[in-house]
């Protein structure tokens, strides 16, 4: 037990110090190391180590091509005002060797890419992507949850990726060609497409997958009849585009009787100010395939508040601007221990 409190306050001293020098820490085998950018402590990393990014902004395209754990401080503003929020001014290619990896916790304005690598079991969790998630080469294992996606959500139109699942997320994006043993549950589609082109649907050249738990609120999507609907909440009447296998849809939900609270003119897009719990009186409440609430505050275990990440957690950082009269410096710090 005295082991366990002392490496846990190494590394809550490890991380401050990374707080206060913007440098990313590398963590191996109990040794932190601190490295100026996400890219050269990846380099100098060896499989199954933990990379914490601090809260800053960096300009660089990071490639992935070992199992890492990479921890960010999070990307919602009001749960990241005492460590500021992680963001990526740049892309992630997750390429071959990657098998395990873990990433949480930040922001990026790029994409998500995997082209013809072999990769398996990777989890991206309480991220926002604000490019396109591109999950196109040959994979087995790949979950994304608690995230925001913001892009164009696409698989491989050749079957090589095999078990996606999406979970409790908020995806603005088209989601377009995933293919068998995929599943996307429990999340909210913000998407509303009012175009007139076939390859701009929504689900555009999706087969065989399912969709669990959902709201969408799509009105103009495309309902792939090899694909598998049961138990979303949907704004539009798509009924008769239902196949056999299809169960227990809401269909025709009038957009203002189903969230807490949608901004004006933001109903269709992400923004932090948007409240997607379901309203009381939704017919969504308790209406999921597990008997709990469609979308992102569904399950056991719902999507998580301003999606902090499950490492400790900085919620107070107060350093004197000056030393005191007896040459001190006052620092007071608040960090919350996660329970995922």
């Amino acid at each position: 037990m005295k082991k366990s409190l002392l490496l846990s306050l190494i590394l809550i001293s490890s991380v401050l110090l990374v707080q206060a020098q913007k440098k990313v820490l590398l963590q191996h085998a109990g040794t932190p190391t601190l490295h100026t950018t996400i890219s050269d402590a990846i380099t100098a990393a060896v499989a199954t180590d933990t990379i914490y990014i601090p809260g800053s902004t960096y300009n660089e395209t990071i490639t992935l091509d070992k199992q890492l754990t990479i921890f960010g401080t999070g990307h919602y503003a009001d749960s990241t005002a005492a460590s500021g929020m992680t963001q990526v001014i740049g892309n992630f290619y997750l390429n071959t060797g990657c098998d395990g990896s873990k990433i949480e916790g930040l922001y990026t304005n790029g994409y998500i890419y995997t082209s013809s690598q072999t990769i398996n079991n990777i989890t991206i969790s309480r991220c926002r992507i604000g490019g396109q998630t591109q999950l196109n080469g040959t994979i087995d294992g790949f979950i994304i949850s608690e995230c925001v996606l913001l892009g164009t959500v696409s698989s491989s139109n050749a079957g090589t990726a095999t078990n996606i699942a999406i979970e409790k997320s908020i995806i603005q994006g088209q989601i377009i060609y995933f293919r068998n043993t995929s599943l996307i549950s429990n999340c909210v589609l913000v998407r509303n497409y009012t175009g007139s082109s076939g390859s701009g649907y929504n689900f555009y050249d999706c087969q065989g997958i399912v969709f669990s738990s959902n709201v969408i609120l799509d009105q103009s999507c495309s309902i792939p009849n090899t694909c598998e609907f049961d138990n979303n909440l949907f704004r539009k009447d798509y009924a008769g585009s239902m196949g056999v296998d299809d169960n227990n849809n809401l269909f025709n939900q009038d957009i203002a009787s189903i969230f807490v609270n949608l901004e004006t003119g933001k109903e269709y897009t992400f923004d932090f100010a948007n409240d997607y719990h379901l309203q009381a009186s939704s017919l969504g409440v308790n209406a999921a395939l597990d008997g709990t609430n469609v979308g992102i505050y569904g399950t056991t275990n719902p999507c998580k508040a301003s999606a902090v990440p499950s490492n400790p957690h900085f919620f107070k950082v107060d350093i004197a601007s000056e030393n005191d009269a007896d040459g001190k410096l006052s620092v007071e710090l608040g960090v919350q221990a996660q329970d995922r």
